[in-house]
């Protein structure tokens, strides 16, 4: 599977994905928060709960290092649609932002940080809930043991939370 970089279209792909019409939306972050720039799907998860509380229709999960502890809690919001957020190694610029659609291939690239577990816990969504799965990478700087993220990463942590935010406040409704 090729990776796509969207560059500044990012955002309107992803829009049109994630468009509610009475669809259920589970955001995953995926990562280890020990290794600098591969928290950043994990740290974007835990600014959307900070900043947007409760919605019927939206789900934010922490998947750490092991995305597939968050079955159960798929299992009873049954999504339609899923958006792993996660550290891809593409060989890109750091910071570049890259969205793979997983509907089409229940094979994640190695390029992600967490393939091996990527690749089981997609085949499992895309079989067991016939979401539609998308996984919205971020290519990292470094990802060494003990370090902080990059600016560049952390410049695009911020942009990526910001549109989140008002893609969920416009298109699902608060209770």
């Amino acid at each position: 599977m090729e990776i796509k970089t969207l560059s500044n279209q990012w955002k309107k792909k992803l829009q049109t994905l994630i468009n509610p019409c009475d669809r259920r939306l589970a955001i995953i972050g995926v990562g280890n928060v020990l290794r600098g720039d591969d928290a950043v799907g994990v740290r974007i998860v835990e600014e959307l709960q900070k900043c947007n509380g409760h919605h019927d229709n939206v789900l934010f999960l922490n998947g750490g290092t092991s995305p597939e502890s968050t079955t159960g809690l798929l299992r009873r919001f049954a999504p339609q649609t899923v958006l792993i957020i996660d550290a891809v190694d593409g060989e890109c610029d750091a910071g570049t932002i890259a969205l793979l659609n997983l509907n089409n291939s229940i094979i994640v690239p190695t390029a992600s940080t967490h393939a091996p577990s990527l690749k089981i816990f997609a085949s499992y969504l895309f079989s067991e809930f016939a979401s539609d799965v998308y996984l919205l990478g971020i290519q990292p700087l470094h990802t060494a043991l003990m370090t902080p993220l990059s600016e560049e990463v952390a410049e695009r942590l911020n942009e990526i939370v910001d549109y989140l935010q008002s893609v969920i406040l416009n298109y699902y409704d608060a209770p």
